[in-house]
């Protein structure tokens, strides 16, 4: 007696029609769960810019302790020590990046990745990315300076006025004589090469403008907030609320970057 394959009768297959109602489905399914992969990649990110950030912080805070408890200066000119290092170049060694050059035409090797915020990877100097990108009018022959997309309050090295003097980079301000150090913004994520302005340091540092951060100085790039470091070494989240003219008005309080003293703060 010979067996009936149970296949070969009551089965089909798909139809053209079918296939593209299945291939349709799949589509829409895929859109729908893309923004939620996409968010949760960015969620991500943002935790480890907040992680880098903190072992930064734990650096210039032990960069303080082997000086005087001076910080770093934002940009240290041929008058300072160490002669002309940004920065994150007199932190680095606090934080294990090592093998760092800063000569005027000689980018650095390796890669600083600590200093680089995952969340944005073209608004910094690479390997894979040598060069300024087109339009950008920041002077050629500091690429090595520009290899971080975080950027540092100038204000740390005031001393006096809020206009500051001239030199102001020349006298920094010891860590104890600086009042609510918690309240006081170090290091948040900077808008790097894409900066306006054709000063060198305009890629690594910001400053205030009446107490707020010029708008093209910073790119909150975490939804609408930039991760921040403080005076203290933690870390947390900075809010966008609007931008006024030059200013970005964010959720700290003005006094947050007002590092330099008065003689009523002495």
């Amino acid at each position: 007696m010979r067996r009936r394959n149970r296949f070969s009768r009551g089965s089909r297959q798909f139809t053209l029609i079918e296939l593209l109602v299945v291939i349709a489905i799949i589509a829409i399914l895929a859109a729908m769960l893309l923004p939620a992969l996409n968010k949760a990649r960015e969620a991500a990110r943002t935790v480890k810019c907040v992680s880098q950030e903190k072992q930064i912080a734990s650096g210039y805070l032990a960069y303080a302790m082997d000086n005087a408890g001076i910080m770093p200066i934002a940009w240290a000119g041929v008058a300072t020590r160490p002669s002309w290092i940004p920065w994150w170049g007199q932190v680095a060694p606090y934080t294990g990046t090592t093998g760092l050059s800063f000569g005027w035409n000689n980018p650095a090797d390796p890669d600083p990745k600590l200093y680089q915020c995952p969340s944005n990877s073209n608004n910094y100097i690479s390997k894979h990315t040598p060069s300024l990108p087109a339009g950008s009018s920041l002077p050629g022959d500091q690429l090595p300076r520009y290899r971080t997309n975080y950027t540092y309050c100038r204000g740390i090295g005031w001393d006096g006025s809020p206009a500051g003097p001239s030199d102001y980079y020349k006298k920094p301000v010891k860590l104890e004589r600086i009042r609510k150090p918690s309240m006081l913004v170090a290091m948040v994520d900077g808008a790097g090469i894409n900066a306006s302005g054709s000063a060198e340091y305009i890629a690594y540092t910001f400053t205030g403008a009446e107490g707020y951060p010029s708008y093209d100085e910073l790119e909150f790039r975490h939804g609408d907030s930039v991760n921040g470091s403080f005076l203290d070494g933690h870390v947390s989240k900075i809010r966008l609320l609007r931008l006024d003219g030059n200013k970005s008005i964010w959720s700290l309080d003005p006094y947050a970057l007002r590092f330099f003293f008065t003689s009523s703060e002495k």
